[in-house]
């Protein structure tokens, strides 16, 4: 199901159960845990109406302080990167330390790896993604970014591509001092929050245009998602 057609529902379930002291906070609760980390992709953007027209609208009665700090820094992570929108600046290094833009490189797919050469699940995603990237993506017009987001670990991070000889993509990553900047200036951390990396590996699939129009998926999942794509 699309997630403007659970909006409507649960928003008239929400507003319809208002009058019950007991039934209201229960469904509430209900609805945003299930769609904080919602089971299929877009779903998360129920979530975020959750929480723009009912928590930051004063509905946080019944939580503690540590709970709406969580669900406030949630919904934030996830207001930058919804389906559909223009994929957030990367403006960060390459692997060369030369400057890297996302918004100036072409090609009718994108698809942002984000990983740490420590990460286990890493070590045998991102082999598997260069292999598809060689076998079918390549010809489908893919172009991989992939990040590295553990700038403490820049030569595993290197070891790691040589050994997989993986070439052909993108490799960057965010320095410490861009990092520091970002917090020092108090602007949303552009990896963490606006692109809410908060597990590794995390993929975006963004069009031509570097709108975002799949996220959450397996790696399979985007396989399928790109062929399918293609034969429309």
């Amino acid at each position: 199901r699309d997630a403007d057609s659970i909006i409507e529902e649960v928003q008239y379930m929400l507003t319809v159960a208002k009058t019950g002291k007991e039934i209201y906070p229960f469904l509430l609760f209900k609805f945003t845990n299930k769609y904080i980390s919602p089971e299929f992709m877009g779903q998360d953007k129920v979530f975020l109406h959750l929480y723009q027209n009912f928590f930051a609208k004063g509905d946080t009665v019944l939580l503690n302080e540590a709970s709406k700090k969580s669900i406030t820094e949630r919904a934030y992570s996830m207001m930058a990167n919804q389906l559909g929108l223009p994929a957030p600046a990367l403006d960060i290094n390459t692997i060369d330390d030369k400057p890297f833009s996302l918004y100036k490189t072409t090609a009718p797919y994108t698809f942002i790896a984000f990983w740490d050469p420590t990460c286990s699940h890493c070590k045998v995603e991102i082999p598997q993604l260069d292999s598809m990237y060689k076998a079918s993506w390549k010809a489908l017009g893919v172009q991989i970014v992939g990040v590295n987001i553990n700038y403490k670990e820049l030569p595993a991070w290197k070891k790691f591509i040589a050994d997989n000889q993986i070439n052909n993509w993108f490799h960057v990553y965010q320095t410490e001092a861009a990092l520091n900047k970002e917090i020092t200036n108090q602007k949303p951390t552009t990896i963490r929050q606006l692109y809410d990396v908060f597990k590794t590996p995390t993929f975006y699939l963004l069009d031509a245009n570097k709108r975002i129009i799949a996220k959450n998926l397996t790696l399979q999942q985007f396989n399928d998602f790109l062929l399918n794509s293609k034969k429309k």
